[in-house]
Parts: structure tokens; C-alpha cells; sequence
């Protein structure tokens, strides 16, 4: 990974409405360059910038994921990483059980 790659791959995700595919060990690989001893402080500082924007994203995206799947619509969870995957399937389980728990008594009270 590199500064130019990181830029793109943010520009990438910006530019489209749908979670974009990485590679599964990308985190890894960033975690990597963001450690390298090689960057100086400014291109660090603007990495982990460009970083964080381009995580807080796919977050939002991942969010928006779980909750059309925790509504039973459609989703495409092919371009996930393991890692995001993993939280996709927390919020996913998170959002089911909010929602059975607030409609529950809704729904008693109409069964009655």
C-alpha cells in the first residue's frame, strides 16, 4: 500500500453509493503502511486523515447494509472484509432484537 493507493481507494468509495470490494487483509496492510517508520510526519498525518475518512464511510455503508438485511430486504454483502463481516453480522443481530423487542408488545396487543 501507498499514499496514492490510499487516495484512490477513498476516492473510489466516495464516488459510488455501494461498499466497494478490498482485499480481505487490506486493514492489515493499512495498519502496516500507517506504522511504516519510512513516512514522515506530514504524509502520516495525512494518511490516517484520509484513512479515517475513508473507514468512517464504509462504516456508514455497513451500517446501512445491516439494517435493509435486519429488514428483510436484499443485501450484497460480497465486497465485506472478514473483519467487517464480523460486524455486520453484530449489527445485524443487534438491529433484529431492537426491533423484535420494540414491536413486541405492539404485536401482543394486537393478537389479543
Amino acid at each position: 500500500m501507498n499514499f496514492e493507493d490510499l487516495e484512490w481507494r477513498k476516492q473510489t468509495e466516495r464516488e459510488t453509493g455501494s461498499l466497494q470490494s478490498l482485499p480481505d487483509d487490506w486493514y492489515d496492510d493499512l495498519v502496516a503502511y500507517l506504522d511504516d517508520d519510512a513516512l514522515d510526519d506530514p504524509e502520516r498525518r495525512s494518511a490516517e486523515a484520509i484513512a479515517d475518512g475513508l473507514v468512517d464511510r464504509r462504516l456508514g455503508k455497513i451500517v446501512k447494509l445491516a439494517s435493509w438485511d435486519a429488514a428483510d430486504a436484499p443485501t450484497d454483502t460480497s465486497p465485506l472484509t472478514t473483519p467487517e463481516a464480523a460486524l455486520y453480522a453484530d449489527l445485524v443481530e443487534c438491529l433484529e432484537r431492537f426491533r423484535a423487542e420494540t414491536l413486541a408488545p405492539a404485536r401482543e396487543e394486537t393478537s389479543e
